[in-house]
C-alpha cells in the first residue's frame, strides 16, 4: 500500500511516489507547531460532490477516498426538517408518508433539483469519516481531520398539503448524532480548554499570543490526546427554532468561539494579506481556509497555498483534477520534488563525490542539493517564526552556521514558508541551506540536524508506492558519508569552538527529531 493510503482503490493510489513521500514529510515537519496554522486542504461537499452525484452512497464512497487522498478540511450542510423535528443531509423534503429506504428520489424545490438516497443521512457521513478515522489510525497517515457544520432550515415542500409527516430517516438530535459516530476521536473545546489550563500549547510558532490564545500542536493532539477531527459548527446560517440546536459546546466548537468565519472567497482575501509582510496579524486566523472557485482553479489553488491560506474546493470537479492540484502546489516542497531515491542512487551519487540528502529553500519552494556544496545558510530568529536571514558566508549543509540570535531552521508552516521565501527575494538570494534531510534514510526528509533520525524504514520502492515501516537499525550511505565527513572535520579543527552553532544545537534539541512512534 502506498505511503498514506488506507483505503482500497481510492484516490490516494492514484498519487505519485513522489507526493507521498512530499505528505508524509511535510506533515512530519509541521508536528510540533500550532495546529491551527498547519495547512489542510479541503472541499465543500455540497458543491465538490453532492451537486454532481448527488446524496448518494456513491457520494459517501467519494468522499472517503478524497479524504484519504489528503482533503481533511470539510465542508457541508445540515438541514432541519421541522415536519419530523430531525436533522437531514438531503437539501429537500422527502414526500409525505411513506419513503422507501430502497428508492432513490428525483426531488425538486424552487430553485434546485437533485438526488436523494433515504439512508444517506447526516450519521451515514459522520460514519464515513469515523471508518476513514479507524483505517489511516497508523503513524504514517494519521492526520486531523476539520468537520465544519452549516446549519441551515429545509424549505417547504412545494405542495400547500404537503405539510405532514414523513418517514424518511434522520436524525433528532445532533448531539447523540455525532457522538455515537465519532465518540472520543473529537478534539473538543474542552480538550482545548484543558491543554491551555496545563500549558499543553505552543509557545514558539505563533508570534505574540498570550496562553489563552494558543492551541496545542499536531503531535499534542494526535499522540497524547489519540484525537483525530474537530467538529465546528455554524450556526449564524440557521433561521429555525434554537431549541433544534442541541450541541454541547464542550464538545462542538461554535462559530463565535471558533473563529470559522475565516473562510474567506479566494478573490475576498484582504489586501493586507495577499502584499506586504504581515505575518503576526495573519497567524491570527485561526485555521485560514480560501474557497476556491472553478473559474481558474489551477491559480487560485496556488495562490491560496502561497499565501498560507488552506485552498477548500469549492467547485464541482472530478478524481483527476483533485489529485492534479494537490500533486502541483504544495507548501513546502517545489514542483516536481524530491525525487525518489534507492540506495543504489545514492551509491552512484558516491562516486560522483555528490550527497544528494539535503533541502535548499528557493523561492518557488524546497529543492534536493548536494550536501557538500556551499550554499547560504537560511536562518531563523529564536524568537519569532517569521524572521528569516541568510547567513553571510557559504557553508556545506553539514557546517551550516548562523548569525548572533539566529539558528539553522526550517519553516514548519505555510506561513513561515512564506516569510522564508520572501526574505530570499528580499536579499536577492536564489537558494539558501533548510534543515531538511533525508540523510538517514532515502526518501524520509526529517528536521532537526545531521544526526536527526528518520522514524520509519522505507523498505521498498515499486510502481505500486514506497511502503514504510517502524524504523530498524539502519545506516544509509548518506549517513554513513556524512559521519565520516563531520569526523574529518573534526580531526581537522579540533580546537576551534563554535559559539553559533553551539546556541544552533540547543534551539534544535528542544524538538523531538521525526515523529514519534
Amino acid at each position: 500500500m502506498p505511503v498514506g493510503c488506507a483505503v482500497q482503490g481510492s484516490l490516494c493510489y492514484e498519487m505519485s511516489e513522489r507526493t507521498a513521500i512530499v505528505r508524509l514529510s511535510q506533515r512530519d515537519i509541521s508536528y510540533y507547531s500550532s495546529v491551527d496554522q498547519i495547512y489542510t486542504p479541503g472541499f465543500d461537499l455540497n458543491i465538490a460532490v453532492f451537486k454532481e452525484l448527488g446524496y448518494t452512497q456513491d457520494a459517501l464512497t467519494t468522499i472517503l477516498s478524497y479524504m484519504d487522498a489528503g482533503f481533511f478540511n470539510l465542508f457541508v450542510d445540515v438541514y432541519y426538517d421541522r415536519r419530523n423535528s430531525q436533522w437531514q443531509l438531503c437539501p429537500l423534503p422527502f414526500p409525505d408518508g411513506y419513503v422507501s429506504p430502497n428508492l432513490t428520489y428525483n426531488l425538486t424545490g424552487s430553485a434546485l433539483k437533485t438526488v436523494c438516497e433515504p439512508e444517506v443521512t447526516f450519521g451515514e457521513l459522520l460514519s464515513t469519516i469515523n471508518e476513514y478515522i479507524g483505517l489511516s489510525n497508523t503513524n504514517v497517515a494519521a492526520h486531523l481531520l476539520r468537520l465544519s457544520l452549516r446549519l441551515r432550515e429545509l424549505p417547504l415542500p412545494l405542495s400547500k398539503n404537503a405539510t405532514g409527516y414523513s418517514n424518511a430517516p434522520g436524525d433528532s438530535s445532533l448531539n447523540q448524532t455525532l457522538t455515537a459516530n465519532l465518540g472520543r476521536m473529537v478534539f473538543s473545546p474542552l480538550d482545548l480548554e484543558n491543554s491551555r489550563n496545563t500549558n499543553e500549547v505552543t509557545d514558539q510558532s505563533v508570534f505574540g499570543r498570550n496562553r489563552t490564545e494558543r492551541w496545542p500542536s499536531l503531535d499534542v493532539i494526535l499522540l497524547n490526546l489519540h484525537r483525530r477531527i474537530m467538529v465546528a459548527a455554524i450556526v449564524d446560517t440557521f433561521n429555525g427554532s434554537t431549541s433544534a440546536v442541541d450541541l454541547d459546546p464542550n464538545y462542538v466548537f461554535l462559530n463565535k468561539s471558533f473563529r470559522y468565519e475565516y473562510l474567506y472567497q479566494y478573490d475576498e482575501i484582504p489586501n493586507e494579506f495577499t502584499s506586504g509582510q504581515n505575518y503576526v496579524a495573519q497567524s491570527e486566523l485561526s485555521f485560514a481556509s480560501a474557497a476556491i472557485s472553478g473559474f481558474n482553479p489551477n491559480l487560485e489553488y496556488a495562490s491560496a497555498t502561497e499565501l498560507a491560506f488552506s485552498p477548500v474546493l469549492n467547485f464541482t470537479t472530478n478524481g483527476s483534477t483533485l489529485v492534479n492540484l494537490y500533486e502541483d502546489y504544495t507548501w513546502g516542497w517545489a514542483a516536481g520534488q524530491p525525487s525518489i531515491q534507492t540506495e543504489l542512487d545514492r551509491k552512484d551519487m558516491m562516486k560522483l563525490n555528490e550527497i544528494l540528502c539535503c533541502a535548499l529553500q528557493t523561492t518557488s519552494g524546497w529543492i534536493v542539493g548536494n550536501c557538500l556544496e556551499q550554499y547560504t545558510v537560511l536562518c531563523r530568529h529564536r524568537d519569532n517564526p517569521f524572521d528569516w536571514t541568510p547567513s553571510d558566508s557559504g557553508h556545506t549543509y553539514f557546517d551550516a552556521d548562523c548569525p548572533q540570535d539566529y539558528f539553522f531552521d526550517a519553516p514548519r508552516t505555510a506561513l513561515e514558508a512564506r516569510a522564508a521565501r520572501n526574505s530570499l527575494m528580499s536579499h536577492g538570494i536564489d537558494a539558501a541551506w533548510v534543515d531538511v534531510n533525508s540523510l538517514s534514510l532515502p526518501n524520509c526528509w526529517v528536521t532537526g540536524g545531521v544526526r536527526a533520525a528518520c522514524p520509519y524504514n522505507i523498505i521498498q520502492s515499486s510502481r505500486n508506492g514506497v511502503a514504510l515501516i517502524v524504523v530498524t537499525a539502519t545506516i544509509s550511505v548518506c549517513l554513513l558519508t556524512a559521519m565520516i565527513y563531520l569526523e574529518w572535520e573534526r580531526m581537522r579543527f579540533p580546537l576551534i569552538s563554535n559559539p553559533s552553532g553551539k546556541r544552533r544545537r540547543q534551539q534544535q534539541s528542544a524538538a523531538p527529531d521525526g515523529v514519534p512512534t
